[in-house]
C-alpha cells in the first residue's frame, strides 16, 4: 500500500514514465551486490542522460526475488515531461550485468495499482513450483495478454513477499520523489 501511494503521488501522467526491468544473466543472490550494482548503474545512467541532453528524472526502485533465488530490479523512472525513448541496447550496455527491458506505461490507468499487483503477486503455477502453500493466500483470476490473446491466469496475492529476507526494504526512491501525505477520515 505504501508503494502504491508513493507511485500514485508522483505519477501524474503515464507518458512521463518508463518502466525498466534489470535482470542478471547469472543467478546473483546477494542483496548487497544488488545494491552496489544498482548504485553504479544509476551513476552511469545519469551521465548518459547528461551526455545526450536528456531530461533529468526521479526513480522508484523495487528489488524482487525470483523463485530460483536470483534478484532483479524493477525501476520506475519519472520525468517532468514526456519520457524520452531509451533503447534497450543502450540501457543494457549501462547495466552491464545481463538483460534489460524498457517499457512505456502510456496505456495504464492506475500505475500504482498496476505495478504493485505485478510486483507482489506470483502466478499460481510458480507458487506451486516453489512449494508455497497456496491455501493460505487469496487467489485472484485475471485476464492477461499472451501473444495478443486474452487468457485467464490465476495469481497468488502477496505470494512473492515471503521470498524477501527479514527486515529488507523492498523499495526505495530518489531524493526528489514526493512522499505522500496520508490522512485518515
Amino acid at each position: 500500500k505504501k508503494l502504491r501511494d508513493l507511485i500514485n503521488c508522483n505519477v501524474v501522467n503515464p507518458i512521463s514514465c518508463r518502466w525498466v526491468t534489470l535482470t542478471y544473466a547469472e543467478n546473483m543472490q546477494d542483496p548487497k551486490v544488488l545494491k552496489t550494482d544498482h548504485d553504479a548503474f544509476m551513476k552511469r545512467l545519469r551521465r548518459y542522460h547528461d551526455k545526450l541532453k536528456l531530461p533529468k528524472f526521479e526513480y522508484i526502485v523495487v528489488v524482487e526475488p525470483q523463485g530460483r533465488g536470483a534478484w532483479h530490479i524493477h525501476s520506475l523512472w519519472i520525468y517532468s515531461g514526456k519520457a524520452p525513448y531509451l533503447p534497450n541496447e543502450d540501457v543494457a550496455r549501462l547495466w552491464r550485468h545481463g538483460f534489460v527491458t524498457v517499457k512505456a506505461l502510456d496505456d495504464v490507468d492506475n500505475i500504482g495499482a498496476y505495478l504493485t499487483a505485478y510486483l507482489c503477486d506470483v502466478s499460481e503455477s510458480e507458487a506451486i513450483a516453489e512449494g508455497l502453500n497456496i491455501g493460505l493466500y487469496n487467489i485472484k483470476e485475471v485476464d492477461v495478454d499472451v501473444d495478443g490473446k486474452k487468457v485467464k491466469k490465476k495469481f497468488v496475492k502477496g505470494g512473492r513477499l515471503h521470498m524477501y529476507p527479514a527486515g529488507m526494504n523492498f523499495f526505495r526512491a530518489s531524493r526528489g520523489v514526493k512522499r505522500p501525505s496520508v490522512e485518515w477520515l
